[in-house]
């Protein structure tokens, strides 16, 4: 029997058969998949099964890059994650607004779904549902930043609860805090969203959905990592099939007044699985007509918010407005069934 003298062997061969029983256990008991961090969505409502997004630390980078240039050793990433978890150097978030989704994913039937997790879940769908049942989105896109707690009261008060803040308006951020502290009938959402910085500083400001007016997948993925329902901007079948299969809840069809109801219901007849939105020039004239059209929703801005009578302070405009648009798409919505 050779008995190896070196201390330094010795250590390796420890550390090998450490990292190599780690291994073991992630396989047994985790299955690594890598995926495109568009098609991994965090929490599956159903049975006990769903992905687990990893924490990604600067621990784990390191010892990743080293076991790259060590592959004697027999190692792996998954040895890395392995070794992490066990030593409580990283945790598997389950619901971590911090969360970032790497390639890979741990899928474990051991860890059941938070509180949290079932809530964000449900508040999202619910508000999808509820979108699509009230058919009528109202968009404030003002310079007066004083003003956007009445503009969204006056509008609450004609009976419109869905309300989108676009971030060009001034202090769109503190409004949208404001309003879903204050308002809580109100459901607040962010629009003109760009990209994933903005995305995330409008959710953590209360807002439950966002806005595009492009395709964003950064916007996309930042969404549903938080659990918010997202409407990407589009106008040709092309970005707009694009934008549903990134994971859009619904497509935002812009600029709606120049293609008209025509062009929404000949987009709507080949891709009816989607919901579409037209914005852009809605009034309540020419709501029914988008909704006859194959509309989910509406989306009203510039004639629903007129700016001159929020400068003057006259809200009741707004109120009086946003009760004719909401019955314009009820009254529409009732013709089809």
């Amino acid at each position: 029997m050779t008995v190896v003298k070196n201390p330094w062997i010795v250590a390796i061969l420890v550390l090998n058969f450490l990292l190599l029983a780690s291994r073991y256990v992630v396989q047994r008991v985790c299955c690594m998949r890598t995926r495109s961090p568009l098609s991994i969505h965090p929490f599956v409502q159903g049975d006990e099964s769903f992905d687990i997004p990893c924490k990604r630390s600067m621990i784990q980078d390191k010892l990743h890059s080293l076991f790259g240039r060590l592959p004697f050793l027999c190692l792996s990433r998954q040895a890395a994650d392995a070794f992490l978890l066990i030593t409580g150097k990283s945790t598997p978030v389950r619901a971590s607004y911090e969360c970032s989704i790497v390639q890979g994913v741990y899928k474990t039937t051991r860890h059941k779904l938070t509180p949290l997790i079932r809530e964000a879940i449900m508040n999202k769908e619910l508000t999808a549902r509820l979108l699509g049942e009230t058919a009528a989105l109202g968009i404030i896109r003002i310079q007066f930043a004083e003003r956007l707690i009445g503009a969204v009261d006056a509008l609450r008060c004609g009976g419109l609860c869905y309300l989108e803040i676009t971030m060009t308006t001034p202090g769109a951020l503190r409004a949208i805090e404001q309003v879903s502290e204050k308002l809580e009938e109100v459901v607040i959402g962010a629009g003109t969203v760009l990209d994933a910085p903005t995305a995330r500083q409008a959710i953590l400001a209360g807002a439950e959905f966002l806005v595009t007016p492009t395709v964003e997948f950064d916007v996309i993925e930042t969404a549903h990592r938080y659990g918010k329902v997202v409407i990407v901007g589009a106008m040709t079948p092309t970005e707009i099939l694009t934008a549903w299969e990134a994971g859009a809840d619904m497509v935002k069809v812009f600029p709606a007044d120049i293609l008209g109801p025509g062009y929404l219901k000949a987009v709507h007849g080949p891709l009816p699985q989607i919901p579409l939105v037209p914005t852009g020039g809605i009034t309540a004239e020419n709501a029914g007509d988008f909704i006859h059209a194959g509309a989910a929703l509406v989306c009203a801005g510039g004639w629903l918010v007129d700016k001159k009578a929020v400068a003057e302070g006259r809200y009741g405009v707004l109120t009086e407005r946003a009760r004719q648009l909401v019955a314009a798409v009820q009254e529409a919505k009732e013709e089809m069934t």
